[in-house]
């Protein structure tokens, strides 16, 4: 019974990447006509630095899949609670993403505010600022525990350290762009992590500014 379970867990662990890789494939399509018709657009080092990373990440989830059956080979206890773990986080990630899609569909890659664009805080963005940037680090995450890889969870770390100043960069944007009602969203919601256990539209409610 181990096994399978073991095996599926992998398997999901190495294939959510990929998924999230086909997914980014289709978002380079809008990626000119986005920032063409943006109120406001931002180009720098840190979005250069980005830009490749959903397809390191599917790189190593490919490169680890073929591994599979070394990681099979060598079943434990240990084993299966990692490989769970790490694709229950994938799956979270990709939930997180998909919630955020829905949510706000025309987010797309780099930093860019649409014309007519509001500061959005319903959805995901009721719990953190970020759920697209979450997500995917659930996702890296994930891939490096369910292989108890230490390589892929320092590149998962690195990768953290950079979305940090990624998201920094980008709410310096949204502050230029939406001035007091951005300061006073990112001051009731978490940046990567939940401030409180009610979205922010339930606090704003019962507590109008």
């Amino acid at each position: 019974m181990m096994l399978p379970v073991l095996a599926a867990a992998l398997g999901v662990a190495a294939g959510v990447p990929l998924i999230r890789c086909l997914w980014c494939l289709v978002g380079l399509i809008r990626l000119f006509p986005n920032h063409a018709r943006a109120h406001r657009s931002k180009w720098g080092w840190l979005q250069l630095a980005i830009a490749p990373e959903a397809y390191v990440l599917s790189a190593a989830a490919v490169a680890l899949g073929m591994q599979r059956d070394a990681a099979l080979a060598n079943a434990s206890l240990v084993a299966l609670t990692c490989a769970l773990a790490g694709a229950a986080a994938a799956l979270a990630g990709l939930a997180a993403s998909l919630w955020t899609f829905v949510t706000f569909p025309t987010i797309g890659t780099g930093h860019y505010v649409a014309n007519g664009q509001t500061v959005i805080s319903r959805g995901p963005y009721g719990w953190v600022r970020h759920p697209t940037y979450l997500g995917v680090l659930l996702m890296w995450f994930g891939l490096g525990l369910a292989y108890r890889d230490v390589f892929v969870l320092a590149l998962a770390a690195g990768v953290g350290a950079l979305y940090a100043l990624y998201a920094r960069s980008e709410e310096r944007m949204m502050l230029a762009a939406f001035g007091d009602a951005y300061s006073s969203y990112r001051g009731c919601v978490g940046s990567f992590l939940p401030k409180s256990l009610r979205p922010f539209q339930a606090r704003a409610t019962a507590h109008p500014q």
